[in-house]
């Protein structure tokens, strides 16, 4: 993340794409959209640079899709996904 980002947005986010992932590797569907939903509204309103934002929210959109409209996506995917996003945030 840029240095632009306070520490406390990258904070929440890590928290929301950890929580995302352990709901999905668990079968927990619903939660993992709650959490990505939050996340895309922290992304949306905290995010300062143009380019994270719009890779932060693209990569949010990958994980919907990978949960599929009615739960029968492969949320094994959705969940790796999530965590290399996590990771993405401790990058430079």
């Amino acid at each position: 993340m840029s240095r632009d980002t306070p520490p406390d947005v990258v904070a929440v986010l890590g928290q929301l794409f950890s929580e995302g992932a352990q709901a999905a590797k668990g079968g927990d569907v619903e939660t993992a959209r709650r959490t990505i939903e939050s996340a895309e509204r922290v992304i949306s309103n905290k995010i300062p640079n143009d380019h994270e934002r719009e890779r932060l929210l693209h990569g949010c959109q990958r994980v919907r899709a990978h949960l599929g409209a009615d739960g029968a996506g492969d949320v094994a995917v959705a969940a790796e996904y999530l965590t290399a996003m996590e990771a993405s945030l401790r990058e430079e």
